[in-house]
């Protein structure tokens, strides 16, 4: 999947808030960028990373003080997207080509409402629906995948609403969809939130599937950014 054709590169200076970054643009100098996760990103977003940004066509500018988004960072050899737009559609294209779930799949319903929430897939398969909540990971640990790496009061509210949507009829899955490929395990971040972890440690009980994919980030070519799936059902340690 592309994820950026044209793409800037650039060296990571200071963060300004949750969404807004100063980054030394490549060949142009000192400028603002907009960051698409929310996240801590404090293990990626180190001083002088090598970061890559694209840059927005000036006719989608709208009320946008920012022209270029903060995309993806390397973590030395590994390179991460940190864009939390990407997993949606990206999972969307994993279930219509077979890759995450070994079903026949006859309808993919997005932003379906159920109880508080708006979660992230409607799936129809036979008689049966399922309800699935996707979280983008882009932190690990010494070999270990985390999530998440900043408290998540609505992502604790999302695997809740998933645990009684079991007991209306759905089958529900949690999609860990890791936008790296450098770990062998996957566990909630307990210190960084123990509520989620909680909340996933009774969704698994209670007979939620939960998954954890990683994937390849990597440029293809000089200018594009791409990502692909790489290794799926890694394994789950609950802390």
């Amino acid at each position: 999947m592309i994820l950026l054709e044209n793409v800037f590169h650039g060296r990571f200076i200071e963060r300004q808030n949750r969404f807004l970054v100063t980054v030394d643009l490549e060949g142009v100098g000192r400028i603002e960028a907009f960051l698409p996760d929310p996240g801590r990103l404090e293990e990626l977003l180190v001083d002088d990373a090598h970061v890559l940004l694209g840059a927005i066509d000036p006719s989608n500018m709208g009320s946008r003080k920012t022209a270029h988004d903060l995309v993806a960072v390397y973590s030395g050899n590994i390179l991460v997207s940190v864009d939390t737009r990407v997993p949606n559609r990206y999972v969307g294209q994993l279930l219509a080509s077979g890759f995450l779930l070994e079903m026949e799949i006859d309808e993919i319903k997005p932003e379906f409402k159920y109880g508080k929430s708006r979660l992230d897939f409607k799936i129809t398969s036979g008689n049966q629906s399922h309800l699935m909540e996707v979280k983008s990971v882009t932190l690990v640990e010494q070999g270990v995948a985390k999530f998440p790496d900043a408290p998540t009061t609505r992502g604790t509210r999302h695997v809740r609403e998933l645990i009684e949507a079991m007991k209306d009829g759905f089958e529900s899955w949690i999609i860990f969809a890791a936008q790296r490929d450098d770990f062998d395990t996957f566990e909630p971040h307990v210190y960084r939130d123990p509520d989620f972890s909680s909340a996933l440690h009774e969704a698994r009980d209670v007979g939620v599937n939960i998954i954890v994919f990683s994937s390849n980030v990597f440029m293809d070519g000089e200018n594009r950014l791409c990502i692909e799936p790489t290794r799926k059902n890694i394994p789950i340690r609950f802390p």
